[in-house]
């Protein structure tokens, strides 16, 4: 925000000067990055204008480690100016912070312009940011909106920039830039899209209440984006009907088929549904939804349906079936034995649909069972099933963290969430699995001061990604009946008739 200007008086001249040379800041400019990327960025901010001395600002030079958290765990700075000390009257003074990401500069510059007339003090603060390559530029600018651009790697990956100058309401300034690489272009392959041997599959527990108080209605209007590239879409916790309703409308175009939400009861009044639902870019030629029997449902903490989604999807000719679930909550890293008898009520209903040998069957949904903790073998065991090969298990081992979302208490991370495949069915010849914390690609702004998502994670959950190749027998699916939907025919999708 700019000085307001009035006729100087000489006399306060020396006064002021000895103000700001004695004052100890309480206004001072901090310089925030925030890494969710699988890549080491590397930090640094020089004066490039106006030889503004170093105990006047500090260049905090650093190695920032990948996936360093949301907003809310990102508290080290990596610049930080004094908005009151050493500054001469009317005079400019920029620092260029300087984030580079493999060999691809970003540069975030801050501009300082001390106060030219009586009565004000201290600075005004304006920045703007530059892309790698000049892929993008802003001009120099006071307000508080958000600036984003997109660039690629050399690798292909995208990378997104976001930053954000906030009034914290002490006279202080907080600049946020977050780098972000968990964007649709990079989820899944093109070329995986229109092969019906090839599924991507994307399990993701939403944390949609019924009576929402924790971001859900803006978080509602950014997940569809990033379930677009996916076959097939299993969300949990998508207990508000207004809430899924928008997930679905704005999927419509790409993804048509859908079950609705599993055992929604005839009074919402006091109980919750099952929360779980499918979405598919292909049709679904069957479904069945069973509720579980040995469920504590009716009680305070666990008031919802528990239960599972058959769904059966024909993939341009390809039949995949799916098994889709949320069990029961497990009290720390205890094992519920409600959980376990779940586990088997899910197996008798598989063995119950008589499946094909040579047609994949695939579990996917938050299992509420540690990965690291008791009940993970009884879980792999009672479903005769495995799990594809975690490929980014270093730097996101858990799908569940505490130490990385807000959302989430530390003392509550690991891994819940699955996609598996049946032992008993057509195995995949490749297979792995992602963990995609998906963090906000956009900010709803409320107020001119206070974004609602920038460097926020979209759930307490992370999403789970599973990519599937199978090769099918030679003798060609046993299943021929022809389902609602298109086949693919050549280099052309055929509607069945």
């Amino acid at each position: 925000m700019q000085c307001k200007q009035k006729t100087p008086n000489p006399a306060f001249f020396l006064i002021l000067s000895s103000l700001l040379t004695s004052f100890n800041a309480a206004s001072e400019t901090l310089v925030y990055v925030g890494n969710n990327t699988d890549y080491h960025l590397q930090v640094n901010t020089v004066n490039t204008l106006g030889g503004l001395g170093t105990q006047h600002w500090k260049n905090y030079s650093q190695t920032l480690s990948p996936r360093n958290g949301d907003f809310d765990k990102v508290n080290n700075p990596v610049a930080n100016f004094n908005r009151n000390t050493g500054l001469g009257y009317g005079k400019a003074y920029e620092f260029d912070t300087s984030i580079t990401i493999g060999n691809k500069p970003i540069v975030l510059t801050t501009r300082l312009v001390g106060c030219s007339w009586w009565p004000c003090s201290g600075s005004s603060i304006s920045t703007r940011i530059k892309g790698p390559d000049n892929s993008y530029q802003s001009s120099f600018t006071d307000n508080y909106n958000t600036k984003k651009f997109t660039f690629r790697l050399e690798n292909g990956k995208y990378i997104q920039a976001q930053y954000r100058q906030y009034n914290r309401g002490t006279g202080d300034d907080r600049i946020y830039l977050t780098l972000n690489q968990d964007l649709p272009e990079n989820y899944t392959k093109s070329s995986d899209l229109y092969n019906s041997n090839s599924l991507d599959i994307l399990t993701y527990n939403i944390w949609m209440p019924r009576h929402a108080a924790n971001g859900a209605t803006d978080r509602a209007k950014e997940i569809p984006t990033h379930l677009k590239p996916f076959d097939i879409v299993v969300l949990q916790e998508a207990f508000n009907d207004e809430f899924l309703g928008n997930i679905e409308n704005n999927l419509a175009s790409t993804h048509p088929y859908k079950t609705g939400v599993l055992n929604k009861p005839h009074n919402q009044d006091f109980q919750d549904d099952g929360g779980v639902a499918v979405l598919s870019r292909w049709p679904i030629v069957e479904k069945e939804a069973v509720k579980y029997t040995n469920c504590p449902c009716g009680s305070f903490i666990h008031s919802e349906f528990k239960g599972v989604w058959y769904v059966k999807i024909n993939k341009l000719g390809t039949f995949y079936h799916l098994f889709a679930t949320h069990t029961t909550w497990n009290d720390g890293n205890n094992f519920n034995s409600s959980t376990g008898k779940q586990l088997q009520e899910l197996k008798d209903f598989i063995q119950q649909k008589q499946i094909p040998s040579d047609q994949p069957v695939l579990i996917a949904g938050d299992l509420n069972i540690f990965e690291d903790g008791p009940g993970h073998s009884q879980l792999l065991q009672t479903l005769d099933a495995r799990q594809p090969y975690l490929l980014n298990n270093y730097w996101l081992p858990h799908s569940h963290d505490g130490r990385l979302n807000t959302h989430v208490d530390v003392s509550e991370t690991g891994t819940l969430d699955y996609i598996l495949y049946s032992n008993d069915h057509l195995q995949p010849t490749r297979s792995y699995s992602n963990v995609i914390p998906m963090m906000s690609m956009q900010t709803n702004v409320r107020s001119s001061k206070y974004p609602i998502l920038i460097g926020r994670y979209l759930s307490d959950h992370f999403a789970k990604q599973a990519h599937f190749e199978f090769t099918p027998p030679s003798s060609g699916h046993s299943d021929t009946s022809q389902p609602y939907g298109y086949y693919w025919e050549g280099n052309r999708l055929t509607p069945y008739y």
